[in-house]
């Protein structure tokens, strides 16, 4: 009797080693798929294809319309626009958006225009990046698989007149108290460039301080906005004006003093079945 009591709980200590580790290895498994959706570790599937433009030209902030066709092997297919992925970012999905994520489409569901299976057909409304300059925007379509393909769009965003800033880069990336902070920006035109200023405020946009940015090279400028104390607000813009008499105002941006943005941090998962199976295999056996 007593060797049947034994026999049994080894069989339940087992079982419960087997269920939660496997259930721990298929979380990891699908951690893994949705790495492999953010990144470039995708294996082009035969039969399945998307259709749409190549380039598009638009203007800093506008609202485009982007017409998507995918076919592929099965009902489970998606259209995706991925977080992570080229400039995907720098975008605003205005259409469609919904608990799957901004981008998604599967198929046959209400942003499908295809009503066959195996075929989607999805109208993206996108917003473009407030900054002038040649982004690269990435749609994926897939099986609920790692694998899929992708399709590449260059959004050329283009200042129709003025002159065009593009995207400035800051160092550092949040000043510490009374550090300086630094910025660069390239600034092109066609007619000649008259002036480009830094602005900041330290009263939310009350009033501005202007800082002539100098020339660092070719279309290229720099300007510093003084040091503050931990914990205030600044905010900050650029302004360029060239030949033409029209001045270019790029999206106001903001930092507080001292509050450095923290990525968020990944824990991974912990096989519980060995914390649990293990110890009771053990005492099977004493």
């Amino acid at each position: 009797m007593k060797h049947k009591a034994r026999i049994g709980i080894v069989v339940l200590a087992a079982v419960i080693v087997f269920t939660l580790v496997a259930g721990n290895v298929f979380a990891f498994s699908n951690v893994e798929n949705d790495n492999c959706s953010k990144s470039g570790c995708h294996d082009s599937l035969t039969g399945m294809s998307i259709t749409t433009v190549s380039t598009i030209d638009v203007a800093p902030g506008e609202t485009f319309q982007v017409d998507v066709v995918a076919t592929g092997l099965g009902t489970d297919l998606v259209l995706r626009i991925p977080a992570g992925i080229e400039n995907n970012d720098d975008f605003t999905i205005v259409i469609p958006t919904g608990t799957d994520g901004a981008g998604r489409v599967d198929d046959n569901d209400a942003m499908d225009l295809d009503p066959a299976d195996e075929a989607i057909h999805a109208i993206y409304n996108i917003t473009a990046p407030a900054f002038a300059g040649a982004f690269t925007l990435a749609i994926y379509a897939a099986q609920h698989t790692p694998s899929s393909i992708s399709s590449l769009i260059t959004v050329n965003v283009v200042q129709e007149s003025g002159a065009a800033i593009g995207a400035p880069s800051t160092n550092p990336e949040v000043p510490g108290a009374n550090q300086e902070f630094n910025v660069t920006v390239s600034v092109t035109s066609e007619e000649t460039i008259t002036y480009v200023r830094l602005q900041y405020s330290i009263n939310n946009a009350s009033t501005w301080t202007n800082v002539t940015m100098s020339e660092l090279s070719s279309g290229v400028y720099s300007g510093i906005i003084p040091g503050f104390q931990n914990g205030q607000l600044v905010v900050w813009r650029i302004v360029a004006a060239d030949a033409s008499g029209v001045e270019t105002v790029s999206p106001t941006l903001t930092y507080i003093v001292g509050q450095i943005p923290v990525e968020p941090i990944d824990i991974p998962q912990f096989h519980y079945g060995w914390l649990l199976g293990a110890p009771a295999l053990f005492f099977a056996y004493l």
